[in-house]
């Protein structure tokens, strides 16, 4: 026998276990997410410098050590040219010297870390012995100075070899850094995809536990329904059994003291014992009304005759004030709000039924209450009537206030009766296609309001129905 303590227990369960494994997919996928920013923000600062420092750096390095080179082949000419060729190549020699200052200027300019501006600045100094040499040229071109221009002019391109070197190898550092952090990345996204798909397959197969559990707790909820609708219908047709007893048991007597009013009627004048000859004729005659609406009722398995209609005034008026004798005994106020003009899709004994029900299940548990009225109202519901009984009684719990429409069930074991008042008015009320509730507090926090509705009839006065008399 399965237990449900237990499989509530495992269902929450599982639910939490659910819960965070969605939750650690969606960590992994923000986690993944934030490494993929990463590797993209560093890649892009390391390429970035190669880029704009780099890159920069080695072109400018190149063209500045092709000048020296030409600038050395022109101080040859220099030294074996004569006359006009002589300032031609020493115009030539200026341009590269000044070429050759203005790059390494632009290079010092750029944003170079200590080990590389120390290296630049070595050049710069080396470049300076150079300046000095081509300019003890111009006025001495013997064999020595040449050869000192050379010299100088070596160690520069060896300075700036080393800067270009230097460069070429922060290039390559800022290279393999890149695929070092891609390898890295890689291997994290790899690492985090692993594991969103084994928490995804886990988040699917709880998913799956949880939707079979699901089922298996909707089939068992609609077995238990329909158990209790069979339940339901069993007591139902007792209860429709029942009615046809009673109604045949109660139609006997009242033939009797129809005849004994109508003999008392017939020898007497005396207006107040007439007058109490009618009302007890009149309450009769809607006894028997009722008794009669109520075996037809059970007698058609339930379900009303075709086109029957009761007006709401006449029933509603008499019933209520029959019933505030029974309420002024129990020191209840009992009054009935403005009735409208129209007619109910049923009989006068079924309304009367649904009616007399209510009211005399409000005056029957109204208790010790302070505050003792009964107010019954009648309002329109588009293509209904909705008619409310509100009591200012004790009230129903929220736990109860489905199951009092249920045959034989009554909160106060005290109380007189079987507990079928209400069973009946819901039996009437579903037949009649209509709908039956209570709303409990009711107005100003206390007291139960009960309330039904049956569809409208839009039949003439008297025709289709039951006249009231």
């Amino acid at each position: 026998m399965r237990n449900p303590a237990s499989e509530t227990s495992a269902s929450v369960s599982a639910a939490r276990w659910l819960v965070g494994v969605t939750t650690a997919v969606v960590l992994a996928f923000v986690l993944s997410t934030a490494i993929s920013d990463y590797v993209e923000s560093a890649v892009s600062a390391r390429s970035h410098e190669i880029i704009n420092d780099e890159m920069p750096s080695i072109q400018l390095l190149s063209h500045t050590r092709g000048d020296v080179r030409r600038l050395e082949n022109e101080i040859d000419r220099y030294a074996a040219a004569t006359g006009p060729a002589r300032a031609a190549v020493a115009s030539r020699i200026d341009a590269f010297r000044a070429s050759i200052a203005t790059d390494l200027l632009a290079y010092v300019w750029l944003p170079l870390p200590p080990p590389q501006r120390r290296l630049a600045h070595r050049a710069q100094e080396i470049l300076e012995r150079v300046h000095r040499d081509l300019a003890l040229l111009r006025t001495d071109s013997s064999p020595a100075v040449i050869a000192a221009v050379h010299r100088d002019l070596d160690l520069f391109d060896d300075a700036i070899e080393r800067i270009t070197t230097f460069d070429a190898a922060k290039g390559q550092r800022l290279g393999q850094e890149i695929e070092r952090i891609r390898g890295q990345a890689r291997g994290t996204t790899v690492l985090l995809d692993g594991i969103s798909v084994a928490l995804a397959v886990l988040a699917s197969v709880l998913a799956v536990r949880q939707l079979q559990r699901a089922a298996r707790d909707q089939e068992a909820a609609l077995r238990l329904r329909d158990r209790r609708e069979a339940e339901l219908a069993s007591q139902n047709e007792a209860l429709g059994e029942f009615s046809g007893r009673v109604a045949h048991d109660i139609l006997s007597p009242l033939s009797a003291a129809v005849l004994s009013l109508e003999l008392i009627r017939q020898s007497t004048t005396d207006p107040p014992v007439l007058n109490k000859v009618e009302r007890g004729a009149s309450a009769i005659a809607r006894v028997h009304r009722l008794v009669d609406d109520l075996l037809t009722f059970s007698r058609a398995g339930g379900h009303p005759e075709p086109g029957v209609s009761a007006p709401l005034a006449s029933v509603l008026t008499d019933l209520v004030a029959e019933l505030r004798a029974l309420a002024q005994q129990q020191e209840i106020a009992l009054e009935l709000g403005p009735v409208p003009d129209g007619r109910i899709a049923c009989s006068e004994g079924a309304l009367t039924s649904m009616v007399s029900n209510l009211v005399r299940n409000a005056i029957k548990y109204m208790g010790n209450a302070p505050t003792r009225s009964i107010a019954v109202w009648v309002r329109d519901a588009d293509k209904s009537w909705r008619i409310e009984v509100e009591d200012s009684g004790p009230g129903i719990p929220p736990q109860d206030q489905l199951r009092i429409f249920e045959p034989y069930v009554q909160l106060d074991k005290r109380a007189s009766g079987i507990g079928l008042g209400l069973a009946t008015v819901d039996r009437l009320v579903r037949a009649h296609g209509g709908r039956v509730g209570v709303i409990s507090p009711a107005a100003m926090g206390r007291g139960s309001l009960f309330w039904f509705e049956v569809p409208k009839s839009f039949a003439e006065n008297g025709a289709n129905g039951r006249s009231a008399g």
